[in-house]
Order: structure tokens, then C-alpha cells, then sequence
């Protein structure tokens, strides 16, 4: 898993391998490929002095031991956003802080993915009443950015967002594709 401590560091975790040291590899712009940044010896990785800004990143892990390298993990893209109120749960208040947080975040994978930023319905200013359209876009601005980097798209709750109230899961799955 991946999760933005700041916007400068990225912290990586992965299942234990016994006996194995790790190899961690970044991707940073989409025609630059994988490089190795990191021989962790335990399962986690600080990735820190990135830009501060708002950027995307793809990891993979790879396991090293006696018997050899293993394949590498899934690739995992994540960002420099920092979510307020990580892990949005039932019960929590969706606020326009939420929206600007994941149209920044979707904006950074647009990047990565050598697309243009996303235009967005609506200002995410401090009383915004969040719609369905926003999720909407949303959903579409990221899969344009997964599909050219490679990632599945699709799959989202309630897939036609058509007279459905919008739940904190919606902005959750979006967020736990970019984290």
C-alpha cells in the first residue's frame, strides 16, 4: 500500500517475505520506465524529497533473497495529496475540502499520464453541496488517466450515478486508487 505522509513523502508498505531484502522502483514520468530507488531491508519505504507539489507516482516491489528475485508487485499509483479525514467512513461529512483533495489528486495522475488537467462543474469552495456530477467527473478524468497508465478502470458503486445520494465510499474508491 501506498499513503502520502506529506507532500514531499510517500510511504510504501508490502507483505513480509521471510529472509528477503526488498527492491523498490519508481516511476516519475510516463516515458522515463521504472527506476530502483530503494533496498529496503524490512517491508516499508519512506520515499521522501519529492516535488511539493502535487504529483503522481507508480511503485513496484520486487522481494531478493537466496533463491533468487521474485516477479515484480502490482504496480501502485499514488499521490502527493494528503487526504483530511483519511479513510472516509459512514458517519463522516463529505466536505468541499474532500472534492479539491481528489481533483488535485486526479489532476496529478492526468500528469503523470501526459494528459491535460481535468475541468470540473462547479468551484470546490467551503459550501459547495457535492453532486452526482462530480463524482461523475471524477470517475472519468481518473479512468482516462488509469486506461493510458496501464491501470483497470471501471468497477466504481453505483456505476450509473443517476438519483443516487453521493456516499463518502464514492470518494473513498477514488481515493484508495490513487493511495
Amino acid at each position: 500500500s501506498t499513503r502520502a505522509i506529506t507532500t514531499s513523502r510517500i510511504d510504501l508498505t508490502w507483505n513480509a517475505i521471510n529472509g528477503a531484502t526488498y527492491q523498490v522502483d519508481r516511476e516519475s514520468s510516463l516515458a522515463g520506465g521504472f527506476v530502483q530507488i530503494a533496498m529496503p531491508m524490512t517491508n516499508s519505504f519512506s520515499d521522501t524529497g519529492l516535488q511539493p507539489t502535487t504529483a503522481a507516482y507508480i511503485y513496484r516491489v520486487r522481494a531478493v533473497n537466496g533463491a533468487g528475485t521474485s516477479p515484480n508487485s502490482s504496480p501502485r499509483l499514488s499521490t502527493t495529496v494528503v487526504y483530511t479525514d483519511n479513510a472516509l467512513a459512514a458517519g463522516i461529512l463529505i466536505k468541499a475540502m474532500h472534492l479539491a483533495e481528489l481533483r488535485s489528486a486526479v489532476n496529478a495522475a492526468r500528469a503523470l499520464a501526459v494528459l491535460g488537467a481535468a475541468g470540473f462543474t462547479d468551484a470546490a469552495a467551503p459550501g459547495t453541496i457535492v453532486k452526482a456530477v462530480h463524482i461523475a467527473e471524477l470517475r472519468t478524468a481518473l479512468d482516462d488517466a488509469l486506461s493510458k497508465l496501464s491501470f483497470s478502470t471501471g468497477g466504481y458503486t453505483n456505476g450509473a450515478l443517476n438519483g443516487v445520494v453521493i456516499k463518502a465510499v464514492h470518494f473513498q474508491e477514488l481515493r484508495d486508487r490513487m493511495e
